[in-house]
């Protein structure tokens, strides 16, 4: 066993990482998911962030290999749920896969963190929310736009979501 494994909280099995951050390109990137990995790092649990390159996939098969890998090699997966997160598919489509990984034999726990954005507002897909959806449905194929609300929605209902107001940015 490495040092790394026996000092981690959440070591056991095959996985790779203990847990997979994902966020929107909206700056929470550079303040709050920086300081939340640097944390968790510091308590000896491995992290890996959503890679920044490549932010803009067509279909869930075009995310970048080693963001799928980061979903299905962690324990648990931290997605950073911020006003501006619908605008991006990139984050909606990790969400998807994240989302469709939960449900697989061997998924990860999901943390929704609801920052700087009302947990009510991302469920119902209203706000900022709604907007992007309304552009995504004149851009995107339905059953693509469907996917996303769905993910968003199942992330929204997880109870053990966490909440971070916009003061503290």
């Amino acid at each position: 066993v490495t040092e790394q494994a026996r000092l981690s909280p959440f070591s056991r099995g095959s996985s790779h990482h203990d847990v997979f951050i994902s966020s929107s390109c909206d700056g929470t990137r550079d303040t709050f998911v920086s300081h939340l990995s640097a944390a968790l790092k510091r308590v000896n649990i491995t992290v890996m962030e959503e890679d920044d390159k490549n932010k803009v996939p067509e279909t869930r098969q075009y995310l970048p290999k080693k963001t799928r890998l980061g979903i299905e090699r962690s324990k648990i997966c931290v997605v950073v749920l911020s006003e501006d997160f619908a605008s991006s598919k990139h984050s909606l489509t990790t969400l998807a896969e994240i989302i469709e990984w939960r449900h697989s034999k061997t998924g990860a726990t999901v943390v929704p963190v609801f920052y700087g954005v009302d947990r009510s507002l991302v469920e119902q897909q209203i706000g900022k929310y709604g907007e992007a959806f309304s552009k995504h449905e004149a851009s995107e194929p339905k059953d693509r736009v469907t996917e996303w609300r769905n993910a968003l929605t199942e992330a929204a209902s997880i109870k053990e979501g966490l909440h971070s107001n916009a003061e503290s940015r």
